[in-house]
């Protein structure tokens, strides 16, 4: 959190200007599950997934910003082992 709090804004800004990339494009030319460990707090657009084709499994943590996985570590890190789990299961 120190790096994220102390580091320089202007490469977030030149990133996040060049955000270009076509994950929806990517997830139908992959043709694999997509595996989400959210906060619930933004929605995501699960029916873009489902319009788009894209499979998905989504496990969602309550009222965590955008770093769930340092605000609830015990909890992210449960929810993980379940994503974790499909993919292994879903591997055979």
């Amino acid at each position: 959190m120190n790096d994220v709090f102390h580091g320089d804004s202007t490469i977030a800004v030149d990133v996040m200007a060049e955000n270009n990339y076509d994950e929806i494009g990517k997830a139908k030319e992959y043709r694999k599950p997509i595996y989400l460990v959210n906060s619930d707090v933004t929605p995501t657009d699960t029916l873009g997934f489902k319009r788009e084709g894209v499979p998905y499994s989504i496990e969602l943590i309550h009222a965590t910003g955008h770093y769930p996985m340092v605000e609830k570590p015990q909890e992210f890190n449960r929810l993980l082992e379940i994503q974790i789990r499909k993919i292994l299961d879903a591997r055979g």
